[in-house]
C-alpha cells in the first residue's frame, strides 16, 4: 500500500517515516510506518566513513616452493644465454679449427689490373693529388703521371736533348709530382708537362733568365705548364677554369682509372691508337736508351692503361 504526502501529494518512500523527503513536512501519526522490515536509508558524508586498511588478499600468490623454482629457472636461462654468446667464437674454434674464424680481408684493390713491374727505383704514391688532372685538356691522347721528378731526370733526362738550364736550374725549383701529356693538333703532336713549383716567385725569375728556344712556359693557377706549342698553355687555362672540359671530367679518363690501382710509381693511359703512335715517335727523339727500353716494355704489355709499380 503506497503512502502519499498530504502536503505535496508525492509518493512516500520506505525511508519517509517521519518527514516527507520532498517537501520536508512532518507526517501525521497515522502515516508513520511501523513495519520493522523497512529501514531508513541514511546518507553519511564520505569523510565520516572509516576506510578499511589496504589488503593483498585479492592477489593470488603461488606457493613458496613454486616461486623459488620459477626464479631459479629464469636465472639459469639468462646465464646460459649470456655464456653462449660470450664463448661461442671459442667453442667454434675448438670444434672447427682456427682457420674458420679468420675474417676475410676486404681488399679495395680487388678486380683492379695488376701493376707492371719495370724494376724502376721510383717512389710510389697516390695518383691524382694536387688535382693535377684538372689542368689537362680533354683532347689528350696520352697521359703520364708520377711523383719522383728528380729520379725521373736521373733515369731518362741526363743523356737526352733537354737543355742544361732546364735540368740544372729549373728542375731543382720543382716538386716531385708532375704530369706529362700529349695532344694532337692538325696531325702534329704537342708535348706538354705540368709541374708543381716549390717557389713560384723564384721560378718566374729563373724562367726569364732561361734561354730556351723549343719550350714555352706559363704559370696557370699555381702550376708550371711547359709546352712545345704555346697554344696548349691557353688550353690548360681554359680546362682548369672549366671553360672547356678537362680530362678529369671526361668519361674515358674516369673509366680507365676505375680499372687501375689508385697508387704506384707511374700511371700511363693511352686514350687512342694515336697515343701508342706518340710513344713510338718519342723513341725517335734524342732520348736515353733507358727511356727507349721502358717504352718498349710498356708497349709490349699491350694495355691501353696501366700502373707501373714494384710487386
Amino acid at each position: 500500500m503506497s503512502r502519499i504526502c498530504p502536503a505535496c501529494n508525492i509518493n512516500l518512500g520506505s525511508y519517509d517515516n517521519y518527514f516527507c523527503s520532498n517537501c520536508g513536512n512532518k507526517l501525521p501519526q497515522e502515516m508513520v510506518s511501523t513495519n520493522p522490515d523497512l529501514r531508513a536509508k541514511v546518507f553519511v558524508p564520505s569523510y565520516l566513513v572509516v576506510k578499511k586498511k589496504f589488503s593483498l588478499d585479492f592477489i593470488y600468490l603461488p606457493s613458496f616452493k613454486k616461486s623459488v623454482a620459477f626464479v631459479f629457472i629464469i636465472c639459469v636461462f639468462l646465464f646460459s644465454s649470456f655464456s653462449f654468446i660470450k664463448f661461442y667464437p671459442r667453442l667454434r674454434q675448438l670444434a672447427f679449427g682456427k682457420n674458420n674464424l679468420v675474417k676475410p680481408k676486404i681488399n679495395s684493390d680487388m678486380g683492379k689490373q695488376a701493376p707492371l713491374d719495370l724494376d724502376l727505383e721510383l717512389k710510389s704514391s697516390l695518383f691524382g693529388s694536387d688535382r693535377i688532372a684538372e689542368y689537362v685538356p680533354e683532347e689528350v691522347i696520352l697521359y703520364l703521371e708520377a711523383d719522383d721528378l728528380k729520379k725521373f731526370i736521373e733515369l731518362y733526362a741526363r743523356d737526352s736533348g733537354l737543355g742544361k738550364d732546364l735540368i740544372n736550374k729549373i728542375a731543382p725549383l720543382l716538386g716531385d709530382h708532375f704530369a706529362f701529356f700529349v695532344t694532337l693538333n692538325k696531325g702534329e703532336y704537342d708535348w706538354n708537362f705540368i709541374f708543381i713549383p716549390k717557389d713560384e716567385q723564384k721560378l718566374s725569375i729563373e724562367l726569364k733568365n732561361t734561354d730556351e728556344k723549343y719550350w714555352n712556359f706559363g704559370i696557370v693557377e699555381g702550376k708550371l705548364v711547359m709546352a712545345s706549342n704555346k697554344r696548349v698553355i691557353e688550353d690548360v687555362r681554359l680546362a682548369k677554369n672549366k671553360i672547356s672540359l678537362n680530362m678529369s671530367l671526361s668519361t674515358s679518363y674516369v673509366k680507365e682509372k676505375q680499372n687501375l690501382l689508385p697508387k704506384g710509381q707511374v700511371l700511363i693511359i693511352l686514350f687512342s691508337d694515336e697515343g701508342v703512335s706518340a710513344l713510338e715517335v718519342i723513341k725517335g727523339f734524342k732520348v736515353s736508351s733507358n727511356l727507349i727500353n721502358t717504352i718498349n716494355r710498356v708497349l709490349k704489355a699491350g694495355s691501353k692503361s696501366l700502373v707501373v709499380d714494384s710487386r
